[in-house]
């Protein structure tokens, strides 16, 4: 997402963060093939954890259930590392720890832009109302499905 943003942008400066090496490893050579590495600041963290404004945040945490977890065909287990789709037990754990931490780095004009799953719509905008943001929009996918929140701070 950070190089595609970068590309679209291109006088922007993007922080990209994942708490996987691996994954900063891959955007790295890809952010180096696609000409976005001067744009782009690679953080390894959990970048819930990264204190600064941001004009524009997206993410794309982990939100499957864990019944969706144990549900998901070996294939996809076998190459996907379960810190990337396993979002604790009811998938909502992420989304709880975003709307706490999205204060502390946006400010008052600062857009949210966060995958869902395609049943959470509802648990997640009460989620992050109750952390003073209102959702502007909801996208759907190419199945119809509610998959992208976006939203801004109510004050």
């Amino acid at each position: 997402m950070a190089i595609s943003l970068a590309k679209e942008f291109y006088n922007s400066n993007v922080v990209a963060t994942d708490i996987s090496k691996k994954a900063l490893i891959v955007a790295k050579k890809n952010s180096l093939n696609l000409k976005t590495y001067k744009q782009i600041e690679f953080i390894n963290c959990d970048w819930i954890n990264h204190n600064e404004n941001f004009d524009l945040v997206v993410s794309n945490p982990p939100y499957l259930s864990k019944k969706e977890y144990e549900n998901l065909s070996d294939e996809i287990k076998l190459y996907e590392p379960k810190l990337s789709l396993y979002g604790g037990s009811d998938g909502l754990d992420c989304y709880k720890k975003l709307a706490h931490h999205f204060k502390k780095i946006g400010h008052k004009n600062t857009i949210y832009i966060v995958e869902i799953g395609y049943n959470q719509k509802s648990q997640c905008i009460d989620i992050f109302r109750n952390s003073s943001l209102r959702c502007l929009e909801i996208i759907k996918d190419y199945q119809s499905h509610n998959r992208i929140l976006v939203l801004k701070n109510l004050k």
